[in-house]
């Protein structure tokens, strides 16, 4: 939540042995997304037109779970897409569109929905996730606030299912319009944790109404330890009276973070290129041959790149994980300066304050919502462009038209026999093992077929001569806007130099050819994976 949210002191137990699992001195400020792993819950009413706000709020955590959604089968769930994050798991209610649940992953999680734990009639998604060090039972809960006495035994139940799969981190998070502030009603909830050795973390008011408030919104733990931070977050979301604030805590394991990467870029359009012409017809290309073909290479490589930065604009950037292309620049500042709003309101009670805050809440979420119109409208200008080539014109397209089992190139962790592998390296080496296994014979008998006809034991392949007129033919049909390959060098810059480099690329050519060598250089690519369909964990499940 961008940092707005109020750490509590530590879980507040139901049972007679209190735990705390985090020090009242804890500050917003040391609550690191980045590094533990993350949930929160938050109750809705009504999901539909709120998406864009929810996403721009809570992007920054790996579970996000909502109760209230008040979906039905007329929403499809390519409607509800999140940028980085798994297809939802959604539970709507059959009867009428109010209550149900739903719940999305980051998609650099591995999980799989538990349906054996959900009873049909129980508001309820259940969900196993699945780490290389545990494995973590989180369910989400809706307890309407009519809820009779048989049906909330369903809903021990529900949490009885979970407690007897014998997983020992069990999360249960939640509306549950119990209210644990009032001990005649919060018996409910205090019997099933002392039944089951539940602990609740949440001791702040969630839900406030005109004259009261109340703790409704709660997070279960079967081991409080597992619970880094927990508390209770800003509203923000329009509801003008009666309101739900939402609910965060963070586990205590270490998530791999995402990396940065560098990357180098050219200007190609702000390029000299008859100055690059000029360089390279200049070099004495005969100078820089070597009898090892790798140095022999290193050499060509290492000449045309350092003739290319002199004429053509270059620098290296740092690739980070972004926000979206509608993201208001300022919304941080906006929901730091909110906080500060709700701090002060509560702290005071005026009707002043609270106007306050309610005028900055109720801005953010018109800024969102024109911010992401804005993107859309500039989007739709651009398809209607004549000017843009067919490329752009799709890439425009698809940013925001976005099949669901594409919405990413992230790689989520993968199932390595009975390791899981978090770690880019680690996937990389086992993508790279399992495709390399493909090119091997299965079975050792295996022979090579038997070829027909008059074959005499000595035909021989003629040489094979490489001419420069073929390499300028090559260079000059090569296609621009592709991305450069290890060495660096872009198809720009070899169709730039197409006159100059065909005699000694020639040369190149032949020398590999007549020694039989192959340059290592030549042998790297960068690979992209693609998944298929099936479970995403499964490296057979990917192409490349």
């Amino acid at each position: 939540m961008s940092g707005d949210v109020h750490p509590n002191p530590g879980p507040v137990s139901t049972r007679s042995n209190s735990a705390s699992s985090v020090s009242s001195s804890s500050t917003v400020e040391t609550i690191d997304l980045s590094s533990h792993f993350s949930f929160m819950h938050y109750n809705v009413q009504s999901i539909k037109h709120k998406l864009e706000t929810l996403y721009a709020e809570f992007k920054d955590f790996d579970i996000l779970s909502f109760s209230e959604t008040w979906l039905n089968a007329s929403t499809l769930n390519n409607d509800l897409i999140f940028d980085g994050f798994h297809d939802p798991e959604r539970k709507d209610r059959p009867a009428n569109s109010h209550g149900g649940v739903l719940l999305y992953v980051k998609e650099q999680f591995r999980y799989k929905r538990r349906h054996d734990l959900e009873i049909q009639s129980v508001e309820c998604i259940w969900i196993e996730l699945i780490t290389k060090t545990k494995r973590i039972l989180f369910g989400t809960f809706y307890r309407p606030p009519n809820t009779t006495a048989p049906e909330h035994s369903l809903i021990e139940d529900c949490i009885h299912l979970a407690v007897d799969t014998g997983i020992p981190d069990i999360i249960v998070t939640g509306d549950f319009n119990i209210n644990m502030q009032n001990p005649d009603v919060s018996r409910k909830i205090s019997s099933l944790c002392q039944r089951l050795s539940l602990t609740q973390c949440i001791s702040d008011p969630t839900h406030f109404t005109e004259n009261s408030s109340s703790l409704i919104d709660i997070i279960l733990t079967s081991n409080h330890r597992l619970i880094h931070a927990s508390g209770v977050g800003v509203p923000c979301l329009d509801q003008q009276v009666r309101f739900h604030c939402p609910i965060f805590g963070l586990i205590n394991f270490k998530k791999s973070k995402i990396h940065t990467f560098k990357r180098h870029i050219w200007l190609f359009d702000k390029g000299n290129y008859q100055l690059l012409r000029e360089k390279a017809a200049n070099i004495n290309w005969h100078q820089l041959k070597h009898t090892n073909i790798n140095t022999y290479t290193k050499n060509i490589t290492d000449t045309i790149l350092s003739i290319s930065k002199s004429c053509i604009p270059n620098k290296d950037v740092t690739i980070r994980p972004s926000d979206p292309p509608w993201f208001p620049p300022n919304l941080k500042k906006m929901i730091r300066q909110r906080r500060r709003y709700y701090k002060k309101a509560q702290h005071t009670n005026t009707e002043h304050d609270w106007l306050k805050f309610r005028t900055l809440r109720n801005k953010i979420i018109t800024t969102i919502r024109q911010s992401k119109e804005k993107n859309i409208h500039q989007l739709a200008t651009n398809l209607k462009t004549i000017q843009q080539n067919s490329k752009s014109w799709w890439a425009c397209l698809k940013s925001f038209i976005k099949p669901a089992s594409s919405s990413s190139s992230s790689i989520p962790p993968l199932q390595d026999g009975d390791d899981i592998a978090e770690d880019d390296q680690m996937k990389a080496d086992i993508l790279n093992d399992y495709f390399r296994d493909q090119t091997l014979l299965s079975e050792p008998e295996n022979i090579a077929p038997e070829l027909k006809g008059d074959i005499s034991p000595l035909s021989t392949m003629p040489p094979i001569q490489v001419y420069p007129d073929e390499v300028m033919t090559v260079l000059k049909t090569l296609p621009l806007g592709k991305a450069a390959g290890p060495d660096g060098i872009n198809n720009r810059i070899l169709k730039e130099l197409c006159n100059e480099l065909s005699t000694p690329l020639a040369d190149l050519f032949n020398k590999s050819l007549t020694s039989s060598e192959y340059p290592d250089t030549w042998k790297e690519a960068f690979v992209t994976p693609i998944f298929k369909t099936g479970d995403r964990s499964v490296p057979e499940i990917i192409v490349l």
